[in-house]
């Protein structure tokens, strides 16, 4: 279940992020702590709140010639879909794979919604039973998590 959170980085980090995107989703580092940021529209926006459950899947994809790992993590009030978040990870980009690992790692990861329009972020976090599910993916593509993180 999401529950508020505080932390936040400015937000002109954020909206640099998403100068020329009305709609996406990237994973920040920022002072040592990884963060999920997800651009909203604001009608999308409004739907979140600290009550949704989660649920995160990883679905390891091939795009074109380029190995790609899809996080979908969609969100249920009493078993109601209401919305959806989705980010993609070139495998190929090693950041890109040590941010998702690092945002994983965490007990319990940082998720910011911005909306643009509203010019307002919403911070949530939540409990991270995911791990598992992230190293079988990323296994896939024969990848040791023990390896990005030294």
């Amino acid at each position: 279940m999401l529950r508020k959170s505080s932390v936040i980085p400015p937000k002109s980090i954020i909206y640099r992020l998403f100068d020329f995107i009305e709609e996406g989703s990237t994973i920040l580092e920022f002072q040592e702590k990884a963060y999920l940021i997800a651009c909203k529209e604001s009608s999308s926006f409004q739907n979140f709140s600290e009550d949704l459950e989660i649920k995160i899947k990883f679905n390891p994809v091939m795009q074109n010639d380029f190995p790609i790992v899809e996080v979908s993590i969609k969100f249920y009030k009493k078993n109601i879909y209401i919305d959806e978040i989705s980010t993609l990870i070139s495998i190929s980009s090693n950041e890109e794979v040590h941010n998702l690992v690092r945002f994983f790692l965490d007990d319990w990861p940082s998720l910011l919604i911005f909306s643009k329009g509203e010019e307002e972020i919403k911070s949530f976090e939540f409990k991270n039973n995911f791990m598992e599910d992230l190293d079988l993916c990323l296994k896939n593509f024969e990848i040791d998590i023990k390896d990005i993180m030294k």
